[in-house]
């Protein structure tokens, strides 16, 4: 991270994407799935999936490639099962054809059973773009946009050349309003998809491909390097650059480049010694062939010089080592290299007064060494003595013993362990928690939304399984009341001592029948009456009736057509009302006799507006089919 950048206001967001328009995915930028997820999106896979619990942190460094594997156990907790340093000879790089044959054997040797195993590797940090910005908070599916606009304002780049990632730190409350703070990357596409290809190519796809940074990251977040302090600093160096990485609460927030190192200090060695000698007779064997010439002629080759670092750094008591062939202390090799850590640590206080000023106004009293030459207790004393830090100390990245599976021993010689801190680092890992430029925030994005799917139909099974259950056992109720019922009822019946035979079943349906002819000659008698009653109930005041014409016995008023006998009413009225309410009043009446339960169909066969005692009538005549 090389600047401070921050959205001072929503108003300024919006002129960002204003400027820009709407934010469309490039061909480049579309997410695919990651090489090593075999994850299967059926109905029920947030529930159902086995994930693997081995995480395999694999780190090709120049000179070593370093594995280290934990195990997360039912508590998420991690635990360290294996790791192995493997040295590298000089010029055996990814580039050499037999590299890939050599990986995959040692990754083989290591993992064993693959198929229960993440891996996670690593690119150079110093060519992965890390900012820290702040945006207004704004809905979730904005934030991308937002993000997105603002890192490509500041530092332009081309969307099919890299690949553009961010995580959420958190929330703070500034300026009156609460924004996010938002670490975003940008990683070259051709070195990830290098690297991927390398993995991919010998069977070993990986899981995940992220930066050393966010591998420390992963010591603090997980509690590998316990530390009281809020604030925290790393200082790596490297051989041709070094790497200033500050967290707060065990989040990334600062990480810093310099072009400081080892070859630095490799330079000033050689410039020391050359004036060291220089003046001095030649004539005592030095038993240094690099070393040649008189007075100012005198020169240190480089390889010299940097096997004058490594014998100080690893061993500077060797009595057969080129410092003590030179008769060097170790005190002289380490003020050749004061010049170079008085550098250093200038870019240290400058980044920590940075860190001050634009992010949290505290002073940093935790610093962690990492690289070759934190083994080296002059160096790190000497760091910690200029910079007045409470706390500076070599990086050990191996957790207590209770976190180390049984019968494995950790290294315990500082260089050796320096070694491993990225790749237990790594090892740490998962999405979630480490940002990973093959499985990037839109790829989550888009598992969010599978897994949301997934849950609700998940969700209305388990409603549909309820309720099935629910009808069952309602159901099981009711069989068991009408059970109980049909029991009680036998036990009743059981009580009567009642025979029945033909004759006597004989006898009870001759007598139903004669009660039911019986009822109906009544029906017969009495229809008459019932007719006219019904008629004087439903027959209004202004309806009066003139003629009544009865056949309760079928075929009397009209000839008929079949052999149905049908018992038939004539009438004759007329209705005394406004002539506009004629024809309203005569449907009204014709339904009141529709309805009743005597007639069954009624129809005019003729109507006449005529005089009657003065007054303008509706004469009408209608048929009525009786029961």
């Amino acid at each position: 991270m090389k600047n401070r950048d921050e959205i001072s206001s929503t108003a300024k967001l919006l002129e960002i994407i204003r400027d820009k328009g709407v934010y469309e995915k490039s061909p480049g930028r579309e997410p695919t799935a990651p090489p090593n997820k075999k994850r299967f999106t059926t109905l029920f896979s947030d529930f159902l999936l086995s994930k693997k619990t081995n995480t395999v942190g694999v780190v090709i460094s120049e000179n070593n490639l370093t594995m280290v594997m934990t195990h997360r156990t039912s508590g998420h907790q991690p635990k360290l099962v294996n790791f192995k340093r493997t040295p590298l000879k000089a010029g055996f790089s990814r580039e050499n054809k037999q590299f890939p044959t050599f990986l995959k054997s040692e990754i083989t040797d290591f993992c064993g059973d693959t198929e229960n195993v993440d891996i996670w590797s690593s690119i150079l940090s110093e060519k992965v773009e890390t900012r820290y910005i702040k945006i207004p908070k704004v809905p979730s599916a904005q934030i991308a946009n937002a993000v997105f606009w603002t890192i490509k304002k500041q530092t332009p780049f081309v969307d099919r050349e890299v690949i553009f990632d961010y995580s959420i730190v958190g929330e703070v409350n500034e300026s009156g309003g609460i924004k996010y703070e938002i670490i975003a990357l940008t990683a070259p596409r051709q070195e990830v998809d290098k690297l991927s290809s390398l993995f991919a190519g010998i069977g070993f796809p990986l899981s995940g491909i992220s930066i050393v940074p966010f591998a420390l990251q992963n010591l603090f977040k997980e509690k590998w390097l316990e530390t009281e302090d809020e604030d925290v600093c790393t200082l790596y160096i490297g051989k041709d650059w070094s790497r200033i990485d500050i967290f707060s609460n065990n989040n990334l927030i600062l990480t810093r480049d310099i072009k400081t190192g080892m070859e630095s200090m490799v330079e000033a060695i050689r410039q020391g010694v050359s004036k060291k000698f220089q003046g001095e007779e030649t004539g005592q064997d030095l038993e240094i062939e690099d070393l040649s010439g008189h007075g100012e002629d005198l020169q240190v080759s480089t390889d010299k010089a940097w096997k004058l670092l490594t014998c100080f750094i690893k061993d500077p008591a060797d009595p057969k080592s080129d410092m003590a062939k030179l008769h060097l202390e170790t005190e002289d090799v380490f003020q050749f290299i004061v010049p170079v850590l008085e550098r250093l640590i200038k870019q240290v206080e400058r980044t920590h007064q940075h860190y001050q000023l634009n992010f949290h106004d505290k002073r940093i009293n935790t610093i962690y060494i990492t690289g070759e030459v934190s083994s080296q207790e002059r160096i790190v004393g000497f760091i910690s003595e200029q910079l007045d830090v409470a706390k500076v100390e070599s990086m050990n990245p191996f957790p207590l013993q209770a976190s180390v599976q049984e019968n494995l021993r950790p290294p315990t010689e500082a260089a050796e362990q320096d070694c491993y801190t990225p790749a237990a680092g790594l090892s740490l890992s998962y999405n979630d928690l480490t940002p990973n430029f093959i499985y990037t925030y839109e790829h989550k994005e888009t598992q969010a939304k599978i897994s949301n799917i997934n849950r609700l139909i998940f969700a209305c099974f388990i409603a549909g399984v309820i309720l099935c259950a629910s009808i069952y056992f309602w159901q099981g109720y009711n069989l068991y009341q009408k059970s109980e019922e049909v029991a009680r009822l036998q036990n009743r019946m059981n009580q009567f001592d009642l025979y029945a035979d033909k004759k006597l079943i004989m006898q009870m349906v001759n007598k139903k029948e004669r009660k039911n002819q019986t009822m109906k000659e009544y029906a017969v008698n009495y229809l008459g009456i019932a007719v006219i009653s019904e008629l004087s109930l439903l027959t209004p005041e202004n309806i009066r009736l003139l003629s009544i014409h009865a056949d309760l016995i079928g075929n009397e008023l009209e000839e008929s057509k079949d052999n149905n006998k049908k018992k038939i009413l004539l009438i004759e009225g007329v209705i005394i009302a406004a002539a506009t309410d004629h024809e309203a009043m005569l449907k009204r009446y014709l339904l009141k006799l529709k309805n009743s339960p005597i007639f069954v169909t009624t129809g005019i066969t003729n109507k006449s507006v005529e005089t009657y005692k003065g007054a303008m009538v509706l004469r009408f005549n209608a048929k009525i089919e009786l029961v």
